[in-house]
């Protein structure tokens, strides 16, 4: 549990440009309206992102990992899903 308010600590206190910023609400609006506002279906998509993250070859994987569980709080440790 600590790890993890770390981790948000860590989010919330990065700056971030205008751009990257807008590009995170577009984002955050698609998914809101693909799948109509239902939270268990986007935590699901942002869990299957996670997945697909981590099985690939990116050499900030892990951070982007993090980042994505912090900001999107209900995503699954894939830890604790066996």
């Amino acid at each position: 549990m600590s790890h993890l308010k770390c981790s948000l600590d860590k989010v919330l206190n990065q700056t971030k440009s205008i751009p990257v910023s807008a590009v995170e609400l577009q984002v955050d609006f698609l998914v809101s309206k693909l799948f109509h506002g239902d939270k268990q279906a986007a935590c699901g998509f942002y869990s299957e992102l996670v997945d697909i993250i981590e099985q690939g070859s990116a050499k900030n994987k892990n951070e982007i990992v993090e980042y994505l569980k912090a900001k999107y709080v209900n995503i699954r440790d894939n830890s604790k899903q066996d």
